[in-house]
């Protein structure tokens, strides 16, 4: 058996000897072997354990959580127990890449919120945190109340978590409603801004009208409460809705 000494392995791992001791206190990593003299030796599994712990440190595991994960490792051979630890470490990464880029589409939808609004908003951090916690509560609300070929049109929609050119369309249009969201909704400009509107989701939402409603009514926020899609909060959809209706009234009296 290869034997390694304590002082060995915090030479070849920059991991120190205090912190290799404070792993046997905790039962994290025991040596395999110790000598009359008091000596601790590990082996090549222990520096196998060990890249393990290193690894899930560096992704943020607690000391508890790497514990109870490396438990349900015992009792395999030295061979698939090096495979089963590359493909835990794999999928950790794969879980910690996926949520990495979940945060960088929220970063987005706030960059581009203060690109619409020109200030950062209170309301607008808060969304941002609730968004943080809730980004599996997302796709559940998704699944609860639309089937599967709606979800689909629902996720080719543009948002703010991108800067495709779609978005950076819808965004121009939310964008001029903001600025005249004081002005008589039968005046040309605003028309001008209620066709864009129903062109747009028209073509989004793939022609299907009742989706449209759908889909908007869901993302409608109640009287005081911060909206649920960045940059349409209860005053703006009113206000879209009101300037809509009257392009569509306006559309059938031709």
């Amino acid at each position: 058996m290869d034997k390694y000494s304590i002082g060995e392995i915090s030479k070849e791992t920059n991991v120190t000897t205090r912190t290799l001791r404070y792993y046997e206190e905790i039962g994290l990593l025991k040596p395999s072997y110790v000598a009359d003299s008091g000596y601790r030796y590990y082996s090549k599994d222990d520096v196998i354990t060990l890249q393990q712990i290193t690894t899930f440190k560096k992704l943020g595991f607690k000391l508890s959580e790497i514990k109870e994960v490396l438990k349900e490792e015992k009792g395999i051979s030295e061979e698939e127990r090096w495979k089963s630890a590359i493909q835990n470490e794999i999928q950790t990464i794969q879980g910690e890449v996926k949520r990495l880029q979940d945060l960088e589409k929220l970063l987005y939808t706030t960059f581009h919120s203060i690109e619409l609004t020109g200030e950062l908003r209170t309301e607008d951090l808060m969304l941002f945190i609730k968004s943080v916690q809730g980004i599996d509560q997302r796709k559940k609300f998704w699944k609860r109340y639309f089937n599967e070929e709606e979800q689909q049109i629902i996720q080719g929609l543009p948002t703010f978590e991108e800067s495709d050119k779609r978005t950076q369309e819808w965004l121009q249009v939310l964008r001029e409603i903001r600025e005249r969201i004081n002005e008589p909704v039968d005046s040309p400009e605003v028309q001008q801004l209620a066709e864009k509107v129903v062109g747009f989701s028209m073509h989004v939402f793939q022609e299907d009208e009742q989706l449209i409603n759908k889909y908007w009514e869901l993302i409608r926020p109640e009287e005081g409460e911060i909206a649920k899609v960045y940059g349409l909060d209860s005053e703006t959809m009113k206000y879209i809705d009101e300037m809509v209706e009257y392009y569509l009234k306006k559309e059938e009296d031709k």
